[in-house]
Parts: structure tokens; sequence; C-alpha cells
């Protein structure tokens, strides 16, 4: 078997307790659902459409998904653009309204959750490029603000955890990439990142480069995938597919522990990357419209969606092919998916619309 199904193969030896270590120590979030390990094969079933109020203006982290470290509770949080451009948080438990936290002004374009394992952390910005940093241990009481001066607005927001908490914000072009970091109550710009100004970049991942003991920004780019190293500031590499370079790279993830990248285009590419190599691997060509989101549902399975077709699409990773799809039921497209330990179904997948509904598919 060539190099990536040897890789496979070992990955699938690890036990529980060594793999939630390896992806918590290389996760910027930390969040419970994401470092769960799966172990059901995703054959998804239309479960229910379980909310209706949120206008998702076509962006990739409309909504976002919890585990609540305070409480014990599962969580998810949409925003509402009609009325008041709240940040609506709803119990999974009954789907009900918990808590609605208001302060921006304008559309909400994204949302993502964050903990350092004391603190629970939830992250919105809007069109106005106003970043609000939202405390959950305290909710309306205690909250930060980043106002950016800039033309465009957020497209990602990313929050991660050393000595000290940091924030690091990119817009959807034109606009330079901007390091501040959290601290003593207080939001302090850094610096700009390197070669960020000029470009579009469209979703941001940290990966913690084990070799070098440091934290690498992994920036996916109109024709390119940049990483810098943060700590010098410097271009660690340039991913680029020679027969992907038209591309718009939407978004991917870590392939743990072996820190394959996975990615995808909207010119229907899968590429697969050697982080430590620096070189592509593989690459998968799928015969669909616009792919616009991928996440790992465990070791063997990645889920993707497919805007246009308004598709979810199961890959077989060993195997490197689509094996089903499924419609997402979605009137517009489908826009988004975050994986979910339900407290009702367990292990679950939630997808966003264009519209603004949110579906909940069992196994």
């Amino acid at each position: 078997m060539d190099k990536l199904s040897n890789l496979l193969n070992k990955k699938r030896k690890l036990d529980l307790k060594e793999d939630i270590s390896r992806t918590t120590n290389t996760s910027s979030t930390n969040n419970l659902c994401d470092n769960y390990i799966y172990k059901k094969n995703p054959n998804f079933k239309y479960k229910d459409t379980i909310l209706y109020n949120n206008d998702s203006l076509g962006f990739n982290d409309i909504f976002e998904i919890f585990y609540s470290i305070k409480d014990g509770k599962s969580y998810i949080v949409s925003p509402n653009n009609y009325y008041y451009f709240s940040l609506n948080i709803y119990s999974l438990d009954n789907n009900k309204l918990f808590k609605s936290l208001k302060r921006h002004c304008n559309h909400i374009t994204m949302v993502k959750y964050y903990t350092n394992s004391k603190k629970e952390f939830l992250i919105s910005a809007d069109i106005n490029g106003i970043i609000i940093i939202w405390d959950l241990n305290n909710y309306n009481d205690e909250k930060y603000e980043i106002k950016l001066n800039i033309k465009s607005y957020i497209y990602s927001c990313i929050m991660f955890f050393d000595e000290f908490d940091y924030i690091i914000t990119s817009t959807c072009g034109n606009e330079e990439t901007k390091l501040f970091l959290l601290n003593d109550n207080k939001i302090k710009f850094i610096k700009n990142i390197k070669e960020s100004k000029d470009i579009s970049i469209y979703y941001l991942l940290i990966w913690y480069n084990k070799v070098n003991e440091d934290y690498y920004l992994i920036q996916f780019c109109k024709n390119k995938i940049v990483i810098i190293d943060i700590n010098l500031n410097e271009i660690y590499c340039n991913l680029i597919n020679e027969n992907d370079t038209e591309a718009c790279y939407m978004n991917g993830f870590i392939y743990l522990p072996y820190e394959y990248l996975f990615s995808i285009s909207v010119n229907n590419f899968i590429n697969i990357w050697d982080l430590y190599g620096k070189e592509l691997v593989y690459s998968i060509f799928v015969n669909d419209n616009f792919l616009n989101q991928i996440i790992q549902w465990n070791n063997k399975y990645a889920i993707i969606t497919n805007g246009d077709k308004n598709n979810i699409l199961i890959m077989d990773l060993e195997a490197r092919r689509i094996i089903s799809k499924i419609f997402s039921k979605h009137e517009k497209g489908i826009i988004n998916i975050k994986k979910i330990i339900h407290p009702i179904y367990g292990e679950s997948l939630l997808s966003c619309g264009i519209e603004g509904s949110i579906n909940l598919w069992i196994i």
C-alpha cells in the first residue's frame, strides 16, 4: 500500500485516550463536539428542521454548536439577522432559546466557540468589521470588542491558546490579517500577518508544528494555501496544486495524528497535503459543482457539502472516493455542517441552508 494508506491504517489502531490527547494538543477550539471520537458510520437520515430563524447570507461558520464545560449541556448558536442582529443560544435538549446576546448593529457573518478549559468564549463578527468576544462564564456581563477600520466584512476569525489567549482575524479581501492578544480583560493589537494584504482569505486554521514546537497559521486563499510561522511572521510554505491554480480554497481540516491537511476548492478538487513535507500527496476531482465545506467525521470518513446541488457527500478517506450522496432538504442550498453529540440521538449532524434553516440528521 502507498504512504497515505499506511498512515490511515496506523491511525485506526490508536486508542481513544491517545487520539483525544493528540486532538486537544493541536486543536485551536478544544470544542468537545469536534474532539469526540465518532465511532458510527455516517449513514445519516433526516430527522427534523430544528431551527428556522437564522439568515446565513451564504457565509461559512454562520452557526456554531458547543458542549459547555460549565453545565455539561449542548447548545446551538445561531444569529438572528432579521431582528436586533442578536446571537441566539438554543439548548439542544429542547431546541428552546436559552440566551440572546445583543451588541452587533449589522448582519452577523460568523460565530465560533473556543475554550481554554477555564473559560468559554464565543467570537462573532459582522459586516461592519466589528468583532465581539463573549465570555460565556458571564454572558452579557463581560465582553470584549475589536473594531477594525476596514471596508470589507470579516470572513474568518479564530482564537488559540498558548501562554496567553490570541485572536486572529481575516477579511474577504484587501485587508491585512491581524493578530491580537486578549490578556487581563484587554484587547491589544500585536501585528499584521505577513503576506496577507490584497488577497482574499476564506478560512483560517491553527496548526501546532511538533518539530519546531510553535504555532502556524494556515490561510485558505485564492489559488493557494499559505502557511505562516506566527512567531517569526514568516512564510513556512505555499501549497499549490498545479492542476487547480484558479481555485478558491474554501476550508479544510488537519487529519491527526499524522497531520495531513485535507482541503477543498470550488473547482471540485479535494487535495491532501503533507504539512511537514510541504507537498501535495494526492488530489481527487469530484464531479459536483461548488464544493464549499469539508469536515472530518472520524478516522475513516469525511463529510463534504455541495452548495449548488444541495448535497451532503460522504467520502471514504482510505479509498479516496465519494461513497454516498444525501440530498440536504434545504430550500436554497447547503452552506455549513457541524457534527454533534445530541443529548437524545447521540452521534448526529447539523446542516445549515442559505435560507437559514438548520436540519438535524441522525444515524
